[in-house]
């Protein structure tokens, strides 16, 4: 689990002859470098690197590799949490008898 706007890396290493070409997907659909993705081949190392992820970015990863002899892949699922903060203290309520409907609301910004 991710929090909103903590950096995520996702990290692939891997070898063969002639080295693989790596492509990343977000949900079955491909990834390219832009502003919300960078991708980086470092020989046998690949990395998908989300800066800033947000509450839409939570899903299935997968990376495949393919050169001429076959094609792997591996997926793993991202969870992005949302940040918030309360803008008002909970205060405690006792209901001492009786039959009370009790409505409590909380202030949330953030979500």
């Amino acid at each position: 689990m991710f929090s909103e706007g903590q950096q995520v890396k996702l990290r692939c290493k891997l070898e063969g002859q002639p080295l693989p070409q790596v492509t990343w997907y977000f949900n079955d659909q491909e990834i390219v470098s832009s502003d919300r993705y960078t991708v980086i081949s470092d020989y046998y190392e690949f990395i998908l690197m989300i800066p800033k992820p947000t509450l839409d970015m939570s899903g299935k990863y997968t990376v495949v590799a393919k050169n001429q002899h076959g094609v792997k892949q591996t997926s793993t699922q991202l969870a992005v949490e949302g940040r918030f903060t309360f803008l008002a203290q909970l205060v405690e309520l006792y209901i001492s008898a009786g039959l009370h409907v009790v409505c409590v609301s909380v202030c949330v910004s953030g979500c």
